[in-house]
């Protein structure tokens, strides 16, 4: 009988849902054959991650929970975010947000309406003021809709 990582005597291939793979278990070491179907759903249903670190895009077509410190640097949710845990986000476009205990939002601080759009701010969007606008816009932190 030839080795496994014999290429001559055992060809390689694509597997699919119903390749086998050989394993074994960890009490008794006995061998068995796994499917790919089955690893697959364990590993859906079983996922445990320490750290997940994703550059580029990413969807995720369940839920996501994080439980302690997260960086969202540009985040576009379409349902629902929910977080427990200190969270950054530098840009968010999200249609519902549940925060569980506290939320600290910094707003982008301008003159006033025009310097807002000119600094690339768009309509619905919100401002603080910086002071440096005309009356009554010449107090810091009033919060503004962009128009």
């Amino acid at each position: 009988m030839g080795k496994i990582n014999n290429t001559a005597a055992y060809a390689s291939s694509t597997p699919t849902s119903n390749t086998l793979l050989i394993g074994s278990e960890q009490a008794g070491g006995a061998t068995k054959n796994y499917l790919v179907s089955e690893i697959s759903a364990f590993l859906n249903l079983n996922p445990t991650l320490s750290t997940l670190s994703v550059t580029g895009n990413a969807t995720i077509g369940g839920t996501l929970g994080v439980t302690g410190a997260t960086t969202l640097g540009n985040a576009s949710v379409t349902n629902t975010l929910g977080v427990a845990g200190a969270t950054t986000m530098t840009t968010a476009q999200v249609n519902s947000l549940t925060v569980v205990s506290t939320a600290t939002v910094v707003l982008s601080a301008f003159d006033d309406d025009a310097a807002a759009g000119a600094g690339g701010l768009t309509s619905g969007r919100l401002y603080q003021t910086t002071g440096a606008g005309a009356a009554p816009l010449n107090t810091a932190g009033i919060v503004m809709v962009k128009q």
